[in-house]
């Protein structure tokens, strides 16, 4: 009786692990989502700005390119 009891609970045990590795992959998943739709939103309102930097960015980067060659 003993031995039907501990095999069915390791069972049940072998059960919920796979259950939580499951889970645990589908929250990864939402989360990685959520993370992307937030990085969306911001360079959606921050779009003029992020431009603005990237212009005087590259700007400077051409200006210290040329300085270099000469």
């Amino acid at each position: 009786m003993m031995d039907l009891i501990n095999v069915t609970l390791i069972r049940a045990k072998n059960a919920f692990d796979s259950f939580m590795k499951e889970e645990k992959g589908a929250v990864d998943l939402v989360v990685i989502v959520v993370l992307i739709a937030i990085a969306l939103v911001l360079a959606a309102l921050f779009r003029k700005q992020i431009g603005e930097l990237l212009d005087k960015l590259f700007e400077t980067m051409n200006q210290k390119a040329q300085e270099a060659v000469q």
